[in-house]
């Protein structure tokens, strides 16, 4: 087993392909099983009333049949909410960076096609100081450059 995340011990991911979870959890459950890793695929799995379980970093996927994840991303941050956010999607186009920084993404990272990279991957994300995710945003965008993350 590797050395435990330090600030994470939640994550959710939205993302309407449970496979991509299912192998998403696992990497996660790898790498510390102690995080608890949530999963909603749809705006019909959100809770209809009460508190929403805050996560420590939320993983959001673009490509999603009912809303997609830049409007996800614009609701969440338009509510208030200030978590991080890692975009996280099979689509890494120049413009759908710079959109996801620009509307409020902390980090952007292109879903890795192997499950070794994307435990990898996970590590080195979950090694961040997530507590200052500023910090983290400034890192991979600034002066007109938007960055993607990779293991």
């Amino acid at each position: 087993m590797s050395q435990p995340a330090a600030t994470i011990r939640k994550v959710l991911l939205i993302d309407d392909d449970q496979d991509d979870f299912a192998f998403f959890e696992e990497a996660i459950k790898q790498i510390d099983p102690s995080i608890e890793v949530a999963y909603i695929s749809g705006v019909q799995d959100l809770p209809k009333e009460g508190p929403c379980n805050i996560p420590d970093v939320l993983f959001l996927d673009i490509n999603m049949p009912d809303k997609d994840g830049f409007e996800w991303l614009k609701d969440i941050r338009e509510k208030g909410y200030d978590f991080p956010i890692v975009m996280y999607s099979t689509a890494s186009n120049p413009s759908f960076v710079k959109k996801a920084y620009t509307e409020g993404a902390t980090v952007y990272f292109p879903k890795p096609e192997s499950f070794k990279t994307l435990m990898e991957s996970l590590r080195q994300l979950f090694q961040f100081n997530w507590q200052n995710a500023r910090e983290i945003h400034q890192r991979f965008c600034g002066n007109g450059h938007y960055r993607t993350f990779s293991a």
